[in-house]
Order: C-alpha cells, then structure tokens, then sequence
C-alpha cells in the first residue's frame, strides 16, 4: 500500500517536472520570437536555464 503512494507521488512529480519543463519551452519560444535583440535573447536564455536547472534539482536531491 506504501510502496504504490510513493510511485504515484514519484509519477505525480515527473508529470509536474515534464509540465515545468514544457511551460518554460514555450515561454522561451515566445521570448524568442517576440524580443529581435540577441543580446536580451541570450540573457533571458540562460537565465530559464538556470532557474529550469535549479528546479530539477531540487526536485531530485
């Protein structure tokens, strides 16, 4: 019974990761598409590969 909440709970959080993950690629495509400096570009970039990184983290330590 224990053991099958705890793969539900881990399924739960891969679906959310996959979520996230999906959330940021679209808002990045959007910042692409929307911003022509490619200076901004790279800047917003790297930042929501930092915050993505830093989230995946946290989520599987």
């Amino acid at each position: 019974m224990n053991n099958i909440y705890l793969i539900q709970l881990k399924s739960l959080f891969h679906f959310e990761q996959l979520k996230v993950c999906g959330c940021i690629c679209i808002i990045l495509k959007s910042n692409i598409k929307s911003l022509n400096n490619k200076i901004l570009n790279t800047r917003y970039f790297i930042i929501i590969i930092l915050t993505m990184i830093l989230f995946l983290f946290l989520i599987w330590r």
